[in-house]
């Protein structure tokens, strides 16, 4: 694929990349040359993840393209897992607040 840096391809790509590298940056210290080198592998996934979302929009979005899809989303997962990118541990005072998303069972036992 060639991108000459109009394409809304090439400006995601670049944007990307640009936010990993700032991610990575505001975790402390500049990245080093591995994680330089996944985050730009990477950001190719996200504009290949991004490609096959739009041919699922359009409807022309093949058995192949969902295994190729798939494969690609869960490199990315591992790839920033491997960056050091990972879920922000939530704060003490989010754990504590009830969430309603599970009721309290100790009222339900019979």
């Amino acid at each position: 694929m060639h991108l000459d840096g109009r394409s809304a391809e090439a400006k995601l790509l670049k944007r990307v990349r640009q936010g990993i590298i700032e991610h990575l940056t505001a975790q402390g210290g500049e990245p080093t040359l591995v994680q330089c080198s996944l985050a730009e592998r990477a950001a190719w996934l996200e504009l290949k993840i991004q490609l096959l979302d739009q041919k699922q929009i359009a409807g022309t979005f093949t058995e192949f393209d969902s295994k190729v899809y798939y494969a690609a989303v869960c490199a990315l997962r591992r790839l920033y897992r491997e960056i050091g990118i990972t879920k922000p541990a939530p704060s003490f005072s989010s754990l504590m607040k009830p969430s309603g998303r599970c009721k309290d069972t100790a009222t339900n036992v019979a």
